[in-house]
């Protein structure tokens, strides 16, 4: 790949086809607003018309770029990511009218911006809804895509931390499409189950207890856990995997960041019925707050705001954030 300036995956998408396609529908459609999703498609913030531009932060990437060399430090290819994205992310900020984060610490990463607000992630509570009221207690379960770096990390750390320590449980593993070219670990083993893509992942939460989210750098927010919350089930992670999401450690899920208190959390949820039953109705009433519908009402606050639809003054004098 040619060298540049900017973020490798910045380069993957551009396309000078895709570029006038999206001048082309601006002139033809006058859109009232033009949302940019994830940093990398912050290269088309150009002027589209009348419309108000938005930049959606899935995760501040510079951040989780600087999370994953310090797992690093000797990775010269990853040295070279993170510098470029210091210098790309923080311009695009300034080329939108305004940007949305997932948590307010991500919102307090963001600097130069016209506008800045978070907007929580979601879930949607009426389809993740669990039937199953007796999920086998010995079932774990982890979803993430192996494409996604820190999701090899947190499998890799498991595997060296917890796994080796655990007797008797299966490892269910939703990873995505060709899982093994992301990873050197070996997953055919017993008792782990490994899946690639899976078009409908409400069934391995139904049969699964326990799901795990044992992250060791993360940005953003994981909507997997709230899935899993929404699904009533007993949520196990390290303060990453919770990373921006507003949840309450004892009281709706269970917070472990070494191996052996994650494996002391796992035994104890696996053994502990009225224990799991207590967690999962507290983890589906914190996802409900997170509902898409009332994320939608917020959503639809900030494009009224940008086009002069509501009053200024409701950007700084009421909370744009879900309840918690």
């Amino acid at each position: 790949r040619l060298q540049t300036d900017r973020p490798d995956v910045v380069e993957e998408f551009e396309s000078q086809t895709f570029r006038a396609a999206l001048v082309q529908a601006a002139w033809r459609w006058k859109p009232g607003i033009v949302q940019l999703e994830f940093t990398w498609m912050a290269q088309y913030a150009g002027r589209y018309g009348q419309a108000k531009t938005i930049l959606v932060e899935h995760d501040i990437t510079f951040d989780l770029q600087r999370q994953l060399l310090a797992t690093s430090p000797a990775n010269w290819e990853l040295e070279q990511q993170y510098r470029k994205w210091v210098t790309f992310e923080p311009h695009a900020w300034t080329q939108v009218d305004c940007v949305i984060t997932m948590s307010a610490k991500d919102e307090a990463s963001v600097t130069g911006a016209h506008r800045v607000v978070t907007l929580p992630n979601g879930v949607d509570c009426a389809r993740f809804r669990s039937t199953n009221l007796a999920p086998d207690p010995q079932r774990l379960l982890f979803i993430g895509s192996f494409a996604h770096r820190p999701n090899v990390l947190a499998l890799e750390w498991f595997f060296r931390e917890v796994w080796p320590l655990l007797s008797g449980y299966t490892l269910h593993i939703i990873a995505g499409p060709d899982p093994q070219r992301h990873t050197d670990l070996n997953l055919n083993v017993p008792n782990v189950v490994l899946e690639a893509f899976v078009a409908d992942v409400r069934p391995a939460y139904e049969n699964a207890a326990i799901v795990l989210a044992p992250l060791v750098a993360s940005a953003g927010t994981n909507i997997k856990v709230l899935e899993a919350m929404a699904m009533g089930r007993v949520v196990i992670g390290t303060q990453a995997g919770f990373h921006g999401l507003a949840v309450r450690p004892g009281h709706d899920c269970l917070l472990a960041d070494t191996g052996p208190g994650m494996v002391a959390a796992i035994q104890t949820a696996s053994t502990a019925t009225a224990l799991r039953q207590t967690l999962g109705l507290a983890a589906r009433a914190t996802a409900q707050a997170s509902d898409w519908n009332t994320i939608g009402h917020l959503q639809q606050r900030i494009f009224d705001i940008l086009q002069g639809n509501s009053d200024e003054a409701n950007w700084s004098r009421q909370p744009l954030a879900a309840p918690e």
